[in-house]
């Protein structure tokens, strides 16, 4: 009886080969393995077998059969799934049901009971991590047949005990064994699947990688003399014009300069014959490059791998970066300079202004006086426009008549140019608060963009009006009064393409360029709480519009409220005056002795603590205190400010500097200053700022 059934098990054995042939041709394709026909198709096969094992059975007695149909049905729910095992259990269960017999019933409960624990043992081995052990797979096997015996309670009782007495035993001990044969045998094809399917996997991944990658990749086979591609990243289309897929094969000669080829086959050689990494930079087509390259051993054959990157922009940003710093240093210097400036400025701006007081219009110094006070002036402006351009800062704002700034700039940046200006810019336009000089930069700025897009000459109009905006008004400025100034141009026009990056720093499309300018336009307007925007048509002209907020009056309204301040008597005020220059104490303290004021001079903080202190503790206070901000190796302004107003909160200080984008000078009251006033200065410009300040004090 064993070798009858030993020859069965030979047999179900050949028939499990063919099973797992038909499996293999099944599960070419992982993709196919997931399709519900995969799954149907292999449950179908798997009956087949079955049914082939029930064809040539180990006959007991009448209508009692038995065939390892258990081994596979078994195996089949452990290793397939459901699907599959449904499938073949219903095929063998439609068989045996045809074939009847006393064994019938045993025979169905067999296949149910075999199917079910495989489907059961999978299910809960799911949850664990390891994998099948030989140990596990003959346990298996002998559940499933105890399960099998069991069954052969089913039979008539007298038949029943028969045939446990004839096959129980054999079916213990070779069943479970041929269990763990077969087991193997299936286990380890579905271990080969996995791991082809982790390589297909991997392999998916790398091509993915190399289709997608935003860094070009690759890998070469290296000799002395030449490197070929092996694989590439796609996107070498962007660099030399080739798709990655396409390269595979190629040497680099094809592919590259003939200059450049060389040498990368050289770098290529030393990386592969020296086992190092190399990184170097390269340039092409106008672009940098950063490679870095390293040799991949695979068994006795060395390949060289490695990627490259565009640092092109990097570059660029290095540049600019460099640019920066540069402006940086050039803001510290151009900080000192202008400082030194303005106060050599002031005493002659201000000795000029002075002067000026002392004859009348047909003395023959007048003229040349006013000649000289206009240069000294367009002097200081420039050393103004090198502090904003070099440094930034808040602006100093002081109210000024928008139809004086621009009618000096038209005339100042298009004398000697073939364009004409058309300035429309009423007495009617209100007023505004502004930094003069800072102003002056941003309509210059305009006004030479507009000429150099007009080379042969043509019309600049700048024309201003009174509007006042909404809530929620379309250039997102808060409601109020403001004007509105435009600068129309007929020139070449901007593409549609680059117009939104014109204020972007660094952008530009000269070649001469630096991008600087729209830049510290549009800076400089949002400073002043404006907006600036831009509309522009090839070949048609451009149009930059321009939104400051205004005070609702007019300069002239403006300057007759002033006047009338101003006219108030202040005669015998005191006013301390600390500088460190003397030319600045001299000429200061001159023109309040003619303004009829009281000055007292000192050159630092403490020497003015001091002064104020004894003023005070005399019973007779300073009126207002002219404040130097910066006093190099001693007490400067805003410290002084603050120890005089622990004394008298409610003291009048007036800071005055020669850096005029200091934070202090745009921003003074938050230093407890009453009042700014930028060097150089007129006598005008000091008598006017006092009267208005002692002014509003008394009321």
């Amino acid at each position: 009886m064993g070798k009858n059934i030993l020859v069965g098990l030979i047999e179900n054995a050949a028939l499990l080969m063919s099973l797992g042939l038909i499996y293999d041709i099944f599960c070419q394709s992982k993709k196919n393995r997931n399709t519900i026909i995969y799954k149907v198709g292999t449950g179908a096969v798997i009956g087949a077998v079955v049914i082939v094992l029930m064809t040539i059975p180990l006959k007991l007695d009448a209508g009692i059969i038995f065939d390892t149909r258990s081994i596979i049905l078994g195996l089949t729910g452990l290793f397939f799934g459901t699907v599959p095992t449904l499938c073949a259990m219903v095929i063998s269960l439609l068989y045996r049901v045809s074939l009847g017999g006393a064994g019938a019933q045993m025979g169905v409960a067999t296949i149910i009971t075999s199917c079910l624990t495989g489907l059961i043992w999978r299910y809960y081995r799911s949850k664990v991590s390891r994998s099948f052990s030989l140990n596990e797979l003959y346990i298996f096997g002998v559940a499933v047949h105890l399960l099998m015996v069991a069954c052969m309670l089913l039979l008539p009782r007298d038949l029943a005990v028969k045939t446990f007495y004839s096959v129980a035993l054999p079916i213990m001990l070779v069943y479970p064994l041929a269990t763990v044969l077969l087991g193997n045998l299936l286990l380890s094809r579905q271990n080969r699947f996995r791991i082809e399917d982790e390589l297909s996997y991997t392999n998916e991944l790398f091509m993915l990688f190399m289709k997608h990658s935003p860094i070009y990749s690759f890998i070469q086979e290296v000799t002395p003399t030449d490197s070929r591609v092996f694989q590439s990243s796609e996107n070498y289309k962007d660099m030399i014009g080739i798709a990655g897929s396409k390269m595979a094969g190629k040497s680099i000669k094809e592919l590259f300069p003939s200059e450049l080829a060389e040498k990368i086959i050289a770098d290529n050689w030393e990386v592969v014959s020296k086992g190092e990494v190399l990184t170097l930079e390269e340039e092409l087509n106008g672009r940098s490059y950063t490679s870095i390259k390293f040799p991949i051993v695979i068994g006795e054959k060395t390949l060289l791998a490695g990627y490259t990157i565009d640092i092109t922009d990097r570059k660029m940003h290095e540049k600019e970066q460099l640019k920066i710093e540069k402006l940086e240093s050039l803001g510290i210097l151009a900080g000192g300079i202008a400082h030194d400036f303005n106060n050599i400025l002031t005493g002659v701006i201000g000795n000029i202004s002075f002067a000026q007081r002392f004859i009348d219009s047909t003395h023959k110094s007048y003229k040349p006086l006013i000649e000289a006070d206009k240069a000294s002036v367009r002097a200081g402006e420039l050393a103004h426009q090198l502090l904003t351009f070099a440094r930034g800062g808040e602006p100093v704002k002081k109210v000024v008549s928008v139809q004086h700034i621009v009618n000096e700039t038209v005339s100042l940046a298009l004398h000697g140019s073939n364009v004409k200006g058309v300035v429309d810019v009423s007495s009617d336009i209100h007023a505004i608060e502004a930094d003069e000089g800072q102003l002056s930069q941003v309509l210059h700025n305009l006004i030479i963009n507009a000429t150099q897009a007009m080379p042969a000459g043509g019309e600049l109009k700048i024309f201003a009006e009174n509007v006042s905006l909404d809530i929620g008004n379309s250039v997102s400025l808060h409601s109020g009064s403001y004007i509105r100034l435009s600068i129309v141009d007929k020139g070449c026009g901007i593409p549609e393409k680059i117009i939104k990056n014109i204020f972007d720093p660094y952008f530009t499309t000269k070649a001469a360029g630096n991008g600087l300018g729209l830049a510290s336009v549009q800076s400089i307007i949002i400073r002043h709480g404006g907006q600036i925007t831009v509309t522009s048509v090839v070949d048609k002209g451009t149009t930059f519009t321009i939104y400051l907020p205004s005070i609702g009056e007019t300069y002239l309204q403006h300057e007759n409220d002033s006047k009338k301040l101003a006219e108030v008597n202040h005669k015998g005020a005191s006013i301390l005056v600390m500088d460190d220059e003397e030319m600045i104490r001299d000429m200061t303290s001159g023109m309040l002795e003619f303004m009829e004021y009281k000055p007292v001079v000192c050159e630092n903080g403490d020497e003015a603590v001091k002064e104020f202190t004894a003023a005070r503790d005399s019973g007779n206070p300073f009126s207002a205190v002219i404040m130097d901000l910066t006093i190099p190796g001693g007490m400067g302004g805003r410290e002084a400010a603050a120890r005089i107003l622990s004394i008298d909160p409610k003291a009048c200080l007036i800071v005055s500097s020669g850096y005029s984008n200091d934070t202090i000078m745009s921003d003074y009251g938050a230093y407890g200053f009453s009042a700014a006033i930028s060097k150089p200065y007129k006598i005008d410009d000091l008598g006017k700022l006092l009267s208005l300040l002692l002014s509003k004090v008394e009321t």
